[in-house]
């Protein structure tokens, strides 16, 4: 079931026509995908928007916004974390922040071609921080795939 928190296709609709760069979930907005604002921060030249999608069918991405403050005109915006799982893919992210103050995102990512036992694990680790003009910049802090065997029963 979808959040009562879902933006409408109405003011999702009028974002993406000032924005057009922003990314897939917004432009291609319909009833069974929900986008939430979670969290509004005003600093002295932008404004940070964190933005929850809901897929009914299978996964949830948190997204960051940055605006021009006062304004609906988009500086930038990042993926930062996902969860969910279809098909032969799961993935699940945890975020915390380091004693930098950074966002740091630690995201596994089981894939499979197959349906079969054997299948990869991706692990990326990622630190978020964003410029004083609202700019996002990323670092990746560690980075492994491992080839990984499941227990068919």
């Amino acid at each position: 079931m979808l959040p009562a928190s879902r933006l409408t296709s109405t003011a999702v609709a009028q974002l993406v026509r000032s924005n057009p760069q922003l990314p897939a979930p917004f432009r291609d907005y319909h009833p069974y995908v929900a986008l939430s604002a979670l969290d509004t921060v005003h600093c002295a030249a932008f404004t940070l928007v964190t933005v929850l999608y809901q897929s009914e069918d299978c996964c949830e991405d948190l997204y960051y916004l940055t605006f021009a403050a006062g304004t609906q005109q988009l500086l930038d915006w990042r993926q930062v974390a996902s969860r969910g799982m279809d098909g032969q893919w799961q993935a699940e992210a945890t975020l915390h922040r380091d004693v930098i103050g950074r966002l740091v995102v630690t995201e596994l990512v089981d894939e499979s071609e197959d349906e079969g036992p054997t299948y990869y694990r991706d692990s990326v680790v990622i630190a978020y921080t964003i410029s004083p003009q609202g700019h996002f910049r990323s670092t990746r802090l560690d980075s492994i795939r491992t080839n990984r065997t499941r227990t068919i029963q």
